[in-house]
């Protein structure tokens, strides 16, 4: 079974709550108890990983094993933390108009990067979704970093993550 994070891929993301790790958990350990589905084991990518573990560490009745791949656990340096495209009304004017252009733009740039020094991959480059991953909805609500939680909430087990994961 696969779900969507809010507003990401098809699904819609209500506004007006934070959707950090733990509330995505929380949304998910509903529709496993409504889908009666108990001692699953759960995939997590990239920042999913952050809801993955959430998921693991609040519902562990739910919770078999987990697979992470690729996750994004730790916060790294960023050169600019604050943008314009988090200011209110301003943000979603910019997330509406120009931003999916410029990311259009700088797409395959991207791309590159994330296979470098490997070249990007047939396969991918004809089937990735590039216009999805830029609608309004998945730019203007995209973490820009690991949640503060992270480190604070594995403690001890963040040092087996950062081993196994490297």
């Amino acid at each position: 079974m696969a779900f969507d994070r809010p507003g990401y891929g098809y699904s819609d993301r209500p506004r007006g709550k934070a959707w950090t790790p733990e509330a995505q958990a929380d949304l998910f350990a509903e529709a496993f108890v409504r889908l009666r589905m108990n001692r699953a084991v759960v995939f997590g990518h990239s920042w999913g990983t952050q809801v993955a573990l959430a998921l693991a560490l609040d519902h562990p009745e739910l919770v078999r094993g987990l697979v992470l791949a690729s996750g994004y656990y730790f916060p790294t340096a960023r050169a600019v933390p604050f943008t314009l495209s988090s200011i209110p009304v301003l943000g979603d004017a910019l997330h509406y108009t120009i931003l999916p252009l410029i990311g259009r733009a700088t797409a395959p740039g991207l791309i590159r990067k994330m296979f470098a020094p490997r070249p990007v991959t047939r396969r991918f480059a004809e089937e990735f979704p590039v216009g999805l991953t830029l609608r309004p909805s998945q730019t203007g609500r995209a973490p820009r970093k690991p949640h503060p939680w992270s480190r604070r909430r594995l403690g001890w087990k963040s040092a087996m993550l950062s081993c196994a994961c490297q």
